[in-house]
C-alpha cells in the first residue's frame, strides 16, 4: 500500500472517513491513537458529522 497524505478534510463522510483510521496503520503513530480510541467511544469516531478540527486538536494533544 502506497503511503497516502495526511491532508484531512472540514468534515467527515463516508468516503473520507477512511482516512481517520489511516494513522492505525503506522507503527509509530500506534500507541497514540489506541489511546485516542480508548478514550473516544466508536460510534461518534465513525459519525458523518465529526469535524476533523477537533480530531486533530485531540491528537495534536496527545503528540504534545
Amino acid at each position: 500500500m502506497l503511503p497516502l497524505p495526511l491532508k484531512l478534510p472540514d468534515i467527515a463522510t463516508p468516503s473520507t472517513r477512511r482516512r481517520i483510521y489511516l494513522p492505525r496503520c503506522m507503527p509509530f503513530l500506534t500507541e497514540n491513537v489506541n489511546i485516542y480510541h480508548q478514550d473516544k467511544p466508536y460510534h461518534k469516531l465513525t459519525s458523518d458529522l465529526i469535524p476533523y478540527a477537533n480530531y486533530l486538536h485531540e491528537i495534536k494533544e496527545l503528540f504534545s
